[in-house]
């Protein structure tokens, strides 16, 4: 850097907007982002000596958009690195890399929606856009990001914040009373860590399971009393998530496919095992490194440290070496990676797994998500030669290992919702029977957020016209088979 730049304050740097001339080095967000939508983003660009400007930008994509900001400039890479470590350790979460496009529009689009909401960005976001950059169209659209809950804004409140009374005079003047929710923080994330239900608390399932018997009294009053649901209830939280999903099968997603479309998009039923299928590549093992194998996938699946995914990453190096043609030894080094360096390095081994294996159907699947990943845009069926369903990439097979449907599955459903289709990504969950419960858990809350925005739409519809209202309840009354419910 010359002297004239060494003598220029962090804010007249910015102002000059040398920054932006600096290449981007890398971003990062919690693994967990879409899962609790409020974080810290990393954004940052290297100097030619090393040395890193940074953005680090508190998102809320539940309703308020730019909440906080930090920014540093020209600050060495070992303080760089801990401050990454103690963010890390701050949230409790690892920090992944991602690309520089998912970076950019997660804060363009937090920041579009929290001005939705009537909601002003912190002060300081002028100083993070002179590091990121402004909102343009050379970046590529990335529209799968997930907003608010339910198909509406939700205000977290954590009783010390300034602010609240701000925001929710905002919401009721631009959003309008009864679109949007508010709640604790501290219920909002223990209601979310709650996987099972407690005794005396409803499932999912379960509920969808009685509204399906409902009859027209229940559902006239269920509709005049939603206004009046308490979303800190957990049990009338889950009843409302769970009426919306029902709207959206029996409503929405049966008027909007037929049964030849249907056909045409998931394929011909297949059948699924957990039993051990044999794939081409197989290799007679010890029965010892069997074992082992199964107990490293399931470490791996659990959420593995870093220092067992190094430990993961070496030993299966040692494998591959001894049994080089199974590709599954490569799969499962290339995830360890995953963990120990990130998506990049993660997507450079898939690929060179691919090029030893081109055929090898986990390692195509795992391109496509890092791709996903990335926020790239690219025709999911142009990896298998148009085919988009299990039973047309595989016209000779009629079982599957139910990785393989889980995996493919949770892909489809992530692309779908990425291009805004959400009832193709409904399709491809509807037919996973018998493995619903087992789709990763923040698959199914996108899906779920996507089909419960639209089913709001139809609430809203209702209300204003008696005779769609009418419709409605005939079309939802009407008796069907809902044993995938």
């Amino acid at each position: 850097m010359s002297k004239k730049q060494q003598a220029l304050t962090p804010h007249a740097y910015l102002k000059s907007g040398m920054a932006l001339k600096l290449p981007v080095y890398k971003c990062y967000v919690p693994e967990s982002w879409r899962e609790t939508k409020k974080f810290y983003l990393v954004f940052s660009r290297q100097h030619v000596n090393g040395n890193i400007t940074l953005a680090g930008i508190l998102v809320d994509l539940l309703c308020t958009g730019i909440k906080d900001v930090i920014y540093r400039v020209n600050m060495p890479m070992f303080e760089f690195e801990r401050f990454l470590e103690d963010l890390e350790e701050g949230i409790e979460d690892e920090m992944i890399e991602v690309s520089r496009d998912l970076a950019h529009n997660i804060v363009y689009g937090a920041l579009e929606y929290g001005s939705d909401n009537g909601i002003r960005p912190h002060e300081d976001f002028r100083w993070a856009a002179l590091i990121i950059g402004p909102d343009s169209d050379d970046v590529p659209l990335i529209d799968d990001i997930p907003f608010g809950e339910l198909g509406m804004p939700l205000l977290l409140l954590d009783g010390d914040d300034p602010k609240e009374a701000y925001y929710l005079r905002q919401l009721r003047t631009h959003v309008g009373e009864g679109n949007f929710r508010a709640m604790h923080r501290d219920d909002y994330f223990e209601e979310d860590d709650d996987d099972e239900y407690t005794d005396g608390e409803v499932n999912m399932h379960s509920e969808i399971h009685a509204i399906a018997n409902w009859n027209r009294e229940d559902w006239e009053q269920w509709f005049e009393n939603v206004v009046d649901l308490d979303m800190k209830d957990l049990n009338q939280a889950v009843q409302f998530q769970s009426v919306l999903f029902f709207i959206y099968t029996r409503f929405i997603f049966r008027n909007a496919l037929t049964e030849f479309e249907m056909d045409a998009l998931i394929g011909q039923p297949i059948e699924w095992t957990d039993e051990q299928i044999e794939t081409g590549y197989g290799v007679n093992l010890p029965e010892e490194v069997n074992d082992e194998m199964v107990e490293l996938t399931q470490v791996l699946k659990d959420g593995s440290t870093e220092r067992q995914a190094r430990d993961i990453r070496d030993r299966l190096t040692q494998l591959i070496e001894e049994y080089p043609h199974i590709p599954y030894f490569y799969n499962l080094r290339y995830n360890a990676i995953r963990v120990l360096d990130g998506i990049e390095a993660f997507r450079e081994e898939v690929a060179v797994t691919l090029e030893r294996f081109p055929d090898y159907f986990f390692a195509k699947l795992d391109l496509i998500d890092a791709m996903l990943e990335a926020g790239e845009e690219f025709d999911f069926a142009d990896f298998f030669g148009g085919a988009t369903n299990l039973s047309a990439i595989f016209p000779t097979r009629k079982l599957f290992h139910a990785s393989e449907v889980i995996k493919f599955s949770t892909l489809m459903i992530r692309y779908h919702l990425r291009l805004k289709q959400h009832v193709q990504a409904y399709a491809y969950y509807s037919d996973v029977v018998g493995l619903a419960d087992l789709l990763p858990p923040p698959v199914l809350r996108d899906l779920m957020e996507a089909c419960s925005f639209e089913a709001v739409r139809v609430l809203t519809l209702a209300d204003q016209d008696p005779l769609f209202r009418e419709d409605l309840f005939d079309t939802l009354l009407e008796v069907e088979d809902d044993e995938n419910y």
